[in-house]
């Protein structure tokens, strides 16, 4: 009840006693000592435990006392004096006014608390529902979906005869973005403009409860039968709004979504084609240039001989940057990659060393290699040994001429780890946060940009990783984990006998 309406009902209540004790007063005076007339008091007494008021009580108690005194002595009076049992009868009188006003203000005190009680009950409904609410309307919904949803739920809860979700624009309906029931027809008239989120308007004769989830967007209620709908509304329109918010955000994110995967399967294809053609004019070019230097087409020049042999060092860096671009591709997309089978790891780090045995003579660096005779992982073989020159031709570019590359496999618990150590002139602090970022290269001489970007991509796909120290004394150490072979997936004594 407004505050308004409970003061109209006090002053009302009050009126209405100070009448009663008036009119029994009349009554009292005006009937001989013998008739207890004064009992009548107790009615305006317990009409004011209505009202709820303490202070209206006790107020009228004390009226009806005076007024019992008062008619007493003017009984009194006219008789010619006092009667002892009209003397009991007021006493008697005055006991059970009080006896009223106490049962009057304990009732109003039971009332108030279970006024209160109520009002906390239909509270925590209303906070449970607002959960309830919110928690089916938190999912990841687009701006339809919710708007559907929400309609949908308020429309049962506020015992609504229809639900809908409305545009307004300029003073007139726009687009009907829900209606239910199905074959709701919105009315004529739409509502003028307000500064209220929520009021109750009167629209083509028909009653609609309004809250404005946006300037131009507006719940519309027919008819609701809840108590406290409005109230309720207004109290569940920030969250809906937090919540239109967030899908309409999520609605964002999905076209975004939707545009870069586009985008990247537009430069996927571009790099498979690439890649793919690419390779067999390189191959072709390479076996051109190992027959001119095999003599193919007679003895030539020593100074053309070396310029062919450079042409095919930098034909087989094309090559090779096809074939990174096309792993990285397969990597990145997600899609099927061949199956992973038992590797020996020691096996592939040996043989990578050695393959590079030229460029370590050439370059004079020394190579210390420290692995045990087997280790065995789950992995793709070409992928792995890839992972491995790209870690070994990155520790050859960078060593300077007369140090030492050191190259180390071992088993700590679980895992395989390789460290491939350098001497070179390490990464600068600021740099390694894009150390394997993809087409980033941060020492001097550069490169493709690709080779730990691919490496770290290649570990991560077996499962693994791998991850740049500062080596003591200067220089750099890569260190790349990867699962061991579990044992259960490990080739039986009589399988490696036969291989």
């Amino acid at each position: 009840m407004r505050p308004g309406a409970i003061l109209v009902s006090m002053r009302a209540q009050a009126l209405l006693s100070a009448l009663l004790i008036g009119g029994v007063f009349l009554a009292d005076v005006l009937t001989p000592q013998a008739l207890v007339v004064a009992i009548l008091y107790n009615v305006p007494i317990a009409l004011t435990g209505l009202a709820l008021s303490r202070r209206l009580t006790l107020g009228m108690t004390l009226l009806a006392l005076l007024a019992n005194l008062i008619a007493g002595l003017l009984n009194a009076q006219a008789a010619g004096g006092f009667e002892s049992i009209a003397v009991l009868n007021r006493l008697f009188c005055a006991l059970s006014f009080l006896l009223v006003a106490l049962l009057s203000l304990k009732a109003g005190e039971s009332s108030s608390r279970l006024a209160l009680a109520r009002a906390e009950e239909r509270r925590a409904r209303r906070e449970r529902q607002l959960r309830q609410l919110v928690e089916d309307l938190s999912g990841p919904l687009t701006p339809p979906e919710l708007l559907e949803r929400a309609a949908r739920v308020l429309k049962n809860l506020f015992e609504a005869d229809a639900a809908a979700v409305l545009t307004l624009r300029g003073g007139r309906w726009g687009e009907r973005l829900f209606a239910t029931p199905k074959g709701w027809e919105a009315p004529q008239e739409a509502p003028a403009s307000s500064p209220q989120p929520v009021r109750q308007v009167l629209l083509s004769g028909r009653g609609f409860l309004l809250g404005q989830l946006q300037p131009d967007l507006l719940l519309l209620f027919e008819h609701p039968r809840h108590e406290g709908a409005a109230a309720f509304l207004l109290e569940l329109l920030p969250p809906l709004q937090a919540l239109w918010g967030k899908a309409r955000l999520f609605a964002r994110l999905q076209e975004q979504q939707a545009e870069v995967a586009q985008r990247n399967a537009v430069i996927r294809d571009l790099i498979y084609a690439f890649s793919h053609d690419l390779r067999t004019p390189l191959m072709a070019n390479a076996m051109n240039l190992r027959l001119a230097l095999e003599g193919a087409y007679g003895e030539l020049p020593e100074e053309f001989k070396k310029s062919l042999r450079n042409g095919l060092e930098a034909n087989q860096d094309l090559l090779e940057l096809a074939e990174e671009l096309l792993l990285l591709a397969q990597l990145e997309s997600g899609e099927a990659l061949p199956p992973k089978r038992p590797v020996d790891l020691a096996r592939l780090v040996r043989e990578g060393v050695e393959r590079l045995e030229g460029l370590w003579r050439e370059r004079r660096l020394g190579i210390r290699v420290s692995a045990p005779e087997r280790l065995e992982i789950l992995g793709r073989e070409g992928d792995v040994r890839r992972m491995l020159q790209n870690l070994l031709d990155n520790a050859a570019k960078f060593a300077p001429p007369e140090s030492e590359v050191e190259v180390r496999l071992e088993r700590v618990g679980d895992m395989a780890v390789l460290e491939v150590a350098d001497r070179g002139p390490g990464i600068p602090p600021e740099a390694r946060e894009r150390l394997f970022t993809r087409f980033s290269s941060h020492r001097a001489g550069g490169g493709k940009g690709l080779g730990l970007y691919l490496a770290r991509q290649i570990a991560q796909s077996h499962g693994g990783s791998i991850r740049y120290l500062e080596r003591p004394g200067g220089g750099s150490l890569f260190r790349v984990e990867l699962p061991l072979l579990p044992p259960s997936s490990a080739p039986s004594e009589e399988a490696l006998q036969a291989k």
